[in-house]
């Protein structure tokens, strides 16, 4: 088989081979140390949870505008015996104060949130009930203890809800004055508001679906973008009753679940009384600051009934290293092991380019991410529903060590350009995750250029003749013996300026074949999925030999399991799909 293509016009964007080079390496890592960790030497009093009686008065502490914690008040129903799983209780409460009463409640964005009698911490809000957003229940304030000096597994799954027996129900019913059979039958896990920014509304609603999948209880609403930096955060310290934020990543394009501070000792925060993803231990996540917006009171745009907290994500605080059943604990000063996600995309038409930079703290999430964060980028680029792109991706890492570097080029034209760059990153992404490892990707460079102009070549219809039917036509039919040599010439024309160029292949017809065929020209599908199972070099090699947008293919099928294919390569994206022709196979 043969092939060549007649074009000079424009010289092909080259492709990156795979590099080893340590210096790549160091810059994607941040360089300056961390501070040494200072330990919890003297955790929190705890109020024990057997002195706890029905109608016992508390305080809580959260915020509900800024970043400045603000008191409420808290009384005490009753404990919940083995409710979160077994040895784990919840205290059922009822939340009051004029700032609780204003905004009709507890709800997303108070997990975390600190309560104490005489300094002594009872617990922290995490359940509510549905109905009066004014109840819910508590974790157990042992119990975050434990998360912060002593992490460990638990048995039993994560409680996301817990039904009420008739006696719990008459502690809510004869607290409100109000009949039983309107008192809620089951608590709640609080949902997380999960911060969005970079993204679509459906997307973000894809990713509220994978995490329910998961039991995982979110409630996306619109963000801004927040800092990029990839450095901590010299911001006032967390304390109790603060904003604290769990990102999966941050800057142009953010997840992150807002809750409330619990307990902070040495460089140790406790958050949100129940799991963020229920990870374990481990580096998970980054922890950031923030600050609230507005609380949103029930009845009034919030979420089912109860208050939400509207907040903007912060700077970098620190690492995530614990994600259990009672809390997460955060370290201060730590820096995540993060992923960056840069992007510098050129408009042609206006000669302005668009940068955008993304931190991703969770490497399962890191090809999700970097979808939203390569289409929000050309989007913006373009801002148009179609056009023309180059786009190059540039990926760096570490396998067992040993840094690792590749880079790919693909041309788009049409709608494509604007949702298939995105999706070809993903794919490349997750091929990367999914070969033998481990890897973990460093960062991954987005460059390219957009233009709305039909900067594409058109694919006319074939012209073909065969051994056995000499002189090219551009029949629909063409006839061929077992053996024959079947010649092809493609028409292409690039759009914007008129000029045609010849792509040429040439083909045996197998002696091997049991029937008739067909003759396909067809404009590259590029696709950077690679199968499981493969080493990473295996990986890369066949991400880099994926065919090209820019790359025409011309392809035999005959019966007999036959096929034959030609690639190539032109310098213009291709559009364009001609009628198959028909090859007849003559006994």
């Amino acid at each position: 088989m043969r092939a060549h293509v007649r074009t000079t016009r424009r010289r092909r964007v080259a492709v990156t081979t795979l590099t080893v080079s340590i210096a790549a390496l160091l810059l994607s890592a941040p360089v300056t140390a961390d501070a040494a960790v200072q330990k919890c030497t003297t955790p929190p009093a705890v109020f024990p949870i057997d002195q706890l009686t029905d109608g016992m008065q508390a305080t809580g502490w959260t915020v509900l505008k800024g970043t400045q914690p603000e008191s409420f008040g808290v009384k005490i129903l009753g404990v919940l015996p083995d409710a979160i799983a077994p040895g784990d209780d919840l205290i059922l409460v009822k939340a009051h104060g004029a700032n609780i009463d204003a905004i009709g409640g507890m709800g997303p964005g108070f997990s975390g949130s600190p309560v104490y009698i005489n300094n002594e911490l009872v617990g922290s809000v995490s359940y509510g009930l549905g109905g009066d957003a004014h109840y819910g229940a508590l974790t157990p304030g042992q119990e975050l203890v434990d998360v912060l000096m002593n992490p460990r597994a638990h048995a039993a799954a994560s409680a996301t809800k817990v039904r009420l027996s008739r006696a719990d129900r008459r502690l809510v019913a004869n607290d409100a004055r109000t009949a039983l059979s309107t008192v809620g039958t089951t608590l709640t896990q609080i949902p997380m508001p999960l911060a969005v920014a970079g993204a679509t509304d459906k997307r973000a609603a894809l990713l509220q679906k994978k995490l329910a999948n998961q039991g995982i209880s979110v409630e996306p609403y619109r963000a801004s973008s927040s800092t990029s930096s990839s450095q901590l955060s010299g911001n006032d310290p967390i304390v109790p009753g603060g904003v604290f934020t769990a990102a999966l990543s941050y800057g142009s394009v953010a997840y992150a679940g807002i809750g409330t501070a619990t307990i902070v000792c040495g460089d140790y925060v406790v958050a949100f009384g129940h799991p963020f993803l229920f990870a374990g231990a481990g580096l998970d996540g980054a922890m950031l600051d923030g600050n609230v917006v507005a609380t949103i009171p029930a009845g009034t745009g919030g979420f089912e009934g109860t208050p939400f907290k509207i907040a903007n994500i912060g700077g970098l605080r620190g690492t995530i290293d614990q994600d259990r059943l009672n809390g997460i604990r955060g370290l201060v000063g730590k820096r995540p092991p993060l992923t960056t996600l840069t992007s510098s995309i050129e408009n042609l038409d206006t000669g302005q380019t668009h940068t955008a930079t993304t931190q991703v703290a969770l490497p399962r999430y890191l090809a999700y991410i970097a979808e939203d964060h390569v289409y929000g980028s050309i989007l913006a680029a373009l801002d148009a529903r179609k056009g023309t792109d180059w786009i190059t991706w540039t990926v760096n890492g570490v396998s067992k060590g040993v840094p690792f570097e590749f880079s790919i080029t693909n041309a788009y034209t049409g709608y494509n350009a604007l949702w298939r760059p995105s999706y070809d990153v993903y794919a490349t992404l997750r091929s990367i995750r999914n070969a033998q490892g481990p890897a973990r990707v460093t960062s991954v460079q987005i460059q390219g250029t957009v233009t709305e102009k039909a900067d594409y070549a058109l694919i006319h219809k074939p012209r073909t003749q065969s051994t056995t039917q000499p002189g090219f036509t551009t029949g629909t039919t063409l006839d061929v013996h077992k053996g024959d040599t079947v010649d092809v010439r493609v028409p292409v024309q690039q759009v914007d300026s008129g000029d045609i160029y010849t792509a040429a292949a040439s083909f045996t017809i197998p002696s091997t074949v049991r029937g008739s065929g067909r003759l396909e020209v067809y404009a590259s599908r590029g696709y950077f999925y690679t199968r499981r199972n493969q080493t990473l070099d295996q990986t890369i090699a066949q991400l880099q030999k994926v065919p090209l947008g820019n790359d025409l293919t011309i392809e035999i099928r005959m019966r007999g399991a036959h096929t034959m294919r030609m690639v190539v390569p032109t310098d213009w994206p291709l559009k364009g799909n001609p009628d198959d022709i028909a090859l007849h196979l003559l006994k």
